[in-house]
Formats: structure tokens, C-alpha cells, sequence
């Protein structure tokens, strides 16, 4: 089994260039590593054992496939899931393909697409359980308003990556207890649910902390305490560890065969990416922001973005100006770019449409703007 990994390995090597970089350059969190490490320490014991070649064949087939045209984070999913499928003998083993899965550098997609979703369905959540205490309050976009009093529901607060969290806890649980399909399944379906339950629950307890008491200092100890409290309620959902998959019969191992001349080939493709879709027809910068002149410094390229950016200095100030002509997850927080230059984001970002609608989160212009409720062109403007 080991030169087959080996040979995925070579394969897919643009995927682990991929998910090394994202990991560790700051623009997302690694949270995968942990999920990562779980996959080798359960695949540790079983180096030596046999399996069926079927999945190495089929993983590496299919990455071939999609190399060419589709996203780096779906390449990478396939590797992984391929990894993982071998590993694990050539056996569907749910609880490993769930950990190859969460060891993607995925959380800052989720935070773009389903960030903003998540944040506006816990607030309103959060309102409903608080107004039925008694207090009158009501949810302005991602805001809780009492009285003179507001709440900001911040995007760490969406309550994603307490989903990575107890997904992770229930992936790892399946996948040392060796359960089925639909117990593992089960599982990570209570997961989702519990993250969302607690997740709401800290909402509210925020509210008493900062709102009615005062006391924002106990902001990071209110989701320590739902983070405890989900762990536990999730575990006590677990089923017994006798709970495990009926054994499924392990095909013998067999000869290396063309699988060495086929990973190669499949390595060559690394160099091919996936173009870049034609972008629409650019109007030019504007000669003024906001009543101060525009002085265009540089053009910055990057690779794969689907429009214009521009540096500038307006007045005595820098602006970076970001131009798409539709909705795309490359124009994402600023704030991720600066995370990934080790620094912190401290200015203003905003994205403005065709209409002069200015959205100030990412994640709600993608909405609005793919819901056709925000016309582009768009113009995203960013003071450092």
C-alpha cells in the first residue's frame, strides 16, 4: 500500500503545494493541519497492510480529469479523498474520507459564501430566544439593537468554525470506531445541529455579558464555555463503541502495474491550471474618490482574477480599487490579504455597485449580488 501513496503522492503534487501554502500563509485558518495529522497517525498501523489498488486508480483518474479546468480546492479534495480511501485499505470508511474532507483549507470559502447566511440566521435566532425572555430588541441586518445598545454578530461568531469543530470531533470518533456509513453520518448531522444550537445559545449569552452587564472582557470565555458545552452534549449523542461497521472483505494487493507510468503522467498535468474566464469590457478608473483626485501608481496583476486592481493615492491617503463585472469569490476580505502578509487590517473596505449601493461585507455583496438583488459593474475600494 505504501508505493501506491507514493504514487498519489507524485500525482497530485500540486495539490499538497496548494494546501501547504494556504495553511500557512495566514489568508486562512489551518484547521486542516489537525485534521491532516489525525489521517496519518490512523494510517500509521496500517502501512504494510494490503488493499485494493481500485481507489488509487480511480482518485488518480479522476484528478487527471479535472486538473486541467476545475479549482484548486476541488483538486485538492479528490487527492485527499483519494489518500484516504487508500490508506484505509481500499475500504469505504466514512469517518477517513470525513477527516480528508476537513483537512482542507476550506474555512475562509465557507466564511465568504456561507458567512454572511450563517451570521444573519444566528442573530435572528438569537433575537427570537431573547424576545421571548422578555426583552425588546430586534436584528438589523447582522446587528442586535437594544435600545441605544448594539450587538455585532462578527464573522467569528457565524458560527462555522464551531461546525469544523464538532464535524472534526465526530469525523475522528467514526473513524477510530471503525462505524458505518449512516452511524457516522448520524453523527456528524447531530454535530451540525449541536454547533448551530451552541452557537446561538453564546449569541445569547453575549448579550447578557456586553448588552445588560457590561462586561466584554468575558466576550472569549463565553465560547470557550459553548465550545465545552457542545463537546459534551455531542459525545454523550455518540453511539457505544460497539457500534461498528459490519468487516468488509480487502481485495489482495496487487502488482504496481501501470499505475507508475499513469501518476506520472497524471504529475505532468501540475503544470497545466485552469484558465481564466474572458473579463468583461473594463470603462477605466475613475479621475476622483469621494471629492479627492485619483493618482494611479500601479496596476497590480494576479493571476486568475477576473477584472482590475489598481494602487493609487487619493489626497495624501493610499487606496487599493478592485473592478469585477460579476460575482466571484475572488474578490474577497481584504482583511485575508493582509492576514497572509502577516499584518493586521485596520482600514475601511468598501464595495460599491452599479447603483452606488455600498455593501461593507464580502460575503453579503456576494449574496446580493448573485440573488440579482446588487447590479454590477462592482467597485471595491479599500484604505489600508
Amino acid at each position: 500500500m505504501s508505493y501506491r501513496i507514493l504514487l498519489i503522492g507524485l500525482a497530485c503534487w500540486p495539490s499538497w503545494s496548494y494546501m501547504g501554502s494556504r495553511w500557512w500563509d495566514g489568508s486562512d485558518e489551518p484547521l486542516g493541519v489537525v485534521a491532516a495529522i489525525m489521517l496519518v497517525w490512523l494510517a500509521w498501523g496500517q502501512a504494510r497492510v494490503g488493499g485494493s489498488p481500485r481507489p488509487a486508480w480511480l482518485g488518480v483518474t479522476l484528478y487527471a480529469l479535472l486538473r486541467p479546468w476545475a479549482p484548486d480546492l476541488v483538486c485538492a479534495a479528490v487527492a485527499m479523498l483519494t489518500l484516504a480511501a487508500t490508506a484505509s485499505q481500499g475500504r469505504v470508511r466514512p469517518g477517513w474520507l470525513a477527516l480528508a474532507l476537513l483537512s482542507l483549507p476550506s474555512l475562509a470559502s465557507l466564511q465568504f459564501f456561507l458567512g454572511y447566511p450563517a451570521r444573519v440566521t444566528a442573530a435572528q435566532c438569537a433575537a427570537w430566544l431573547l424576545g421571548a425572555q422578555g426583552y425588546d430588541l430586534e436584528r438589523r441586518g447582522v446587528e442586535l439593537v437594544w435600545g441605544q445598545r448594539h450587538l455585532l454578530v462578527d464573522t467569528p461568531c457565524s458560527g462555522l468554525a464551531m461546525l469544523w469543530t464538532m464535524v472534526f470531533f465526530a469525523a475522528s470518533l467514526a473513524a477510530v470506531r471503525d462505524w458505518s456509513v449512516w452511524t457516522t453520518a448520524r453523527l456528524c448531522l447531530w454535530a451540525g445541529l449541536v454547533a448551530w444550537f451552541v452557537n446561538v445559545i453564546r449569541l445569547t449569552g453575549l448579550f447578557y455579558t456586553e448588552l445588560v452587564l457590561g462586561r466584554p472582557e468575558l466576550h472569549t470565555a463565553m465560547g470557550v464555555l459553548a465550545f465545552v458545552v457542545g463537546i459534551a452534549v455531542l459525545a454523550r449523542l455518540a453511539p457505544p463503541s460497539s457500534a461498528q461497521a459490519d468487516p468488509i472483505a480487502v481485495a489482495p494487493a496487487g502488482p504496481p502495474g501501470g499505475l507508475w507510468i499513469v501518476a506520472t503522467l497524471v504529475a505532468l498535468l501540475g503544470f497545466v491550471g485552469p484558465s481564466s474566464p474572458p473579463v468583461a469590457d473594463f470603462p477605466g478608473w475613475p479621475t476622483q474618490w469621494q471629492g479627492e483626485s485619483l493618482q494611479l501608481l500601479e496596476e497590480v496583476t494576479v493571476a486568475g482574477f477576473p477584472g482590475r486592481i489598481g494602487r493609487f493615492r487619493c489626497g495624501s491617503d493610499p487606496l487599493v480599487l478592485r473592478w469585477v463585472a460579476r460575482p466571484t469569490r475572488w474578490l474577497h476580505s481584504s482583511a485575508d490579504c493582509f492576514r497572509a502578509q502577516g499584518r493586521v487590517f485596520v482600514g475601511v473596505e468598501q464595495i460599491y455597485d452599479a447603483d452606488g449601493r455600498c455593501f461593507s461585507d464580502v460575503s453579503q455583496w456576494f449574496w446580493a449580488a448573485s440573488l440579482g438583488q446588487s447590479r454590477g459593474p462592482w467597485l471595491a475600494a479599500t484604505r489600508p
